[in-house]
């Protein structure tokens, strides 16, 4: 089945990370880039990254690997099943290194969570009142980059183009399918799989 519509070059996104690194002492720019990783690394949903947490049995971090088991609530989720956990290995780029911005995050979050007895997401607010970070506010988050990249697309648009990226680089669709936690090829094809470009 060929694409139907065209997306935004995840190339694009890819270049400004390289040039635009965080600054780790920064809440909102360490929380935006490893949100931005872990969405180019899996192709999941942002809602998805606000079920990632940092408890002992959610989260498990090796010299080479960090393992996320979601808590209960994507879109996929229901009596047939739970979303598949997230395995992500270290690179040997600094720039999209997950295990070393995983780590880094949880640290520069530590004393701001503090003040919220058993705030174990992932992703908290970087101002105002402590709590987990909501999808729109991650959405708001990833937006930053897109204006800066000149995307004008919305930041849930990244799920295509992940999709859209890895298939037309030949990745097994089984294995986009496993990361992105996908139900089937079917939505995958009608809906997300476009065609390289700037259109939304």
């Amino acid at each position: 089945m060929s694409p139907k519509s065209k997306i935004w070059n995840i190339q694009d996104l890819l270049a400004w990370l390289e040039t635009h690194p965080p600054d780790r002492e920064s809440i909102f720019q360490v929380s935006r880039h490893v949100a931005l990783l872990l969405l180019l690394a899996s192709g999941r949903r942002i809602h998805d990254l606000t079920l990632l947490s940092i408890s002992a049995e959610n989260c498990i971090i090796s010299e080479r690997s960090v393992t996320f088991w979601p808590m209960f609530g994507p879109k996929t989720d229901g009596t047939r099943g739970r979303q598949s956990g997230w395995l992500l290995h270290k690179s040997d780029n600094r720039t999209f290194d997950l295990v070393s911005w995983v780590r880094s995050l949880i640290d520069v979050t530590s004393v701001r969570r503090k003040s919220q007895d058993g705030l174990l997401n992932l992703f908290i607010t970087t101002r105002g009142k402590v709590k987990a970070a909501s999808r729109a506010v991650i959405a708001g988050w990833l937006k930053t980059s897109f204006n800066d990249i000149g995307v004008n697309c919305t930041p849930r648009s990244i799920r295509s183009a992940v999709a859209s990226y890895d298939y037309a680089r030949d990745t097994p669709l089984d294995e986009i399918l496993k990361r992105g936690n996908w139900r089937g090829s079917a939505n995958f094809f009608k809906h997300y799989c476009k065609a390289g470009g700037q259109v939304c």
